[in-house]
C-alpha cells in the first residue's frame, strides 16, 4: 500500500492481486486552496442595461408621425409635462429613463440617435408604448435602412433632410458641419424610397469645404 503525493493532489493507491487500484481525495479541499472557497465563485449579474444587438425600445413623443419604418430619430428635449405629451393623445410622461424622441428634424441639429424598425399603426389613447430604435453604430455590426427624400446615389454620405423629418439625403455641397448617420451601401430611387447604409456612430461632425 502505498500514500503518494503529486502537487496539490494527493492519491492513496492500494495494490490487490496484481492491480493497483486508485481512489482520489475529496477534491473540494483542492478547490478551496486554489480559488479560496466556493463562496467567492458566485457571479453578479452584470452589464445590467447593456444592449449588445445595439437596439433600444424608445418612446415617440407624436406617435402619428410613424406612418412608415425606417425613420432617422435623436432625443427629445427634456422637460416634463405637456412637453413630453403626444399632441391628441393624453397620455403621462412617466416613462423609465426617459427615452423619448423625436422625428430628426429639418434643421439638422440635434445628434441623430438611431433607426426606428416599427411601424405605428394604432397609436395609444391613453398610456405610452416603445418602438424598437437601432442604434446607429451600436451593437453588433450590421447595415440599416432609412427613408430617403428624393434621389440618393451609393457611395456617399448621409446626412437628414432638410425638407422632410425623419427622411435623410446626400450630404449638400453648402459648406458647413451635419452630423453623418452613415455612408449610403445602395441607391434611392426617389422620396419615400428606402436606402441601405453603414451606420456610424455620431463621434463628430462632418464638415463641407469647397
Amino acid at each position: 500500500m502505498n500514500n503518494k503525493s503529486f502537487g496539490p493532489f494527493h492519491i492513496w493507491a492500494k495494490k490487490k492481486f496484481g492491480v493497483v487500484s486508485i481512489v482520489p481525495v475529496d477534491m473540494r479541499a483542492v478547490l478551496r486552496r486554489f480559488f479560496g472557497g466556493f463562496p467567492r465563485l458566485a457571479l453578479a449579474n452584470a452589464a445590467e442595461g447593456w444592449h449588445p444587438e445595439g437596439n433600444l425600445s424608445v418612446y415617440p413623443i407624436d406617435y402619428t408621425l410613424y406612418t412608415t419604418r425606417y425613420l432617422l430619430v435623436s432625443f427629445a428635449a427634456a422637460g416634463a409635462g405637456a412637453a413630453l405629451v403626444s399632441a391628441g393623445f393624453a397620455w403621462a410622461a412617466s416613462v423609465p429613463d426617459g427615452k423619448f424622441v423625436n422625428l430628426y428634424p429639418t434643421s439638422r441639429l440635434p445628434i441623430p440617435l438611431g433607426i426606428v424598425t416599427d411601424e405605428i399603426t394604432s397609436p395609444p389613447d391613453v398610456a405610452p408604448f416603445g418602438v424598437n430604435c437601432q442604434l446607429l453604430g451600436g451593437g453588433q455590426r450590421r447595415t440599416s435602412q432609412a427613408v430617403t427624400d428624393g434621389v440618393v446615389p451609393f457611395d456617399t454620405l448621409l446626412v437628414g433632410s432638410a425638407t422632410t423629418a425623419g427622411y435623410v439625403t446626400s450630404l449638400p455641397a453648402t459648406p458647413g458641419s451635419y452630423w453623418s448617420p452613415g455612408l449610403s451601401l445602395t441607391t434611392s430611387e426617389g422620396a419615400g424610397a428606402l436606402i441601405e447604409f453603414d451606420p456610424r456612430p455620431q463621434i463628430v461632425n462632418v464638415g463641407v469645404i469647397t
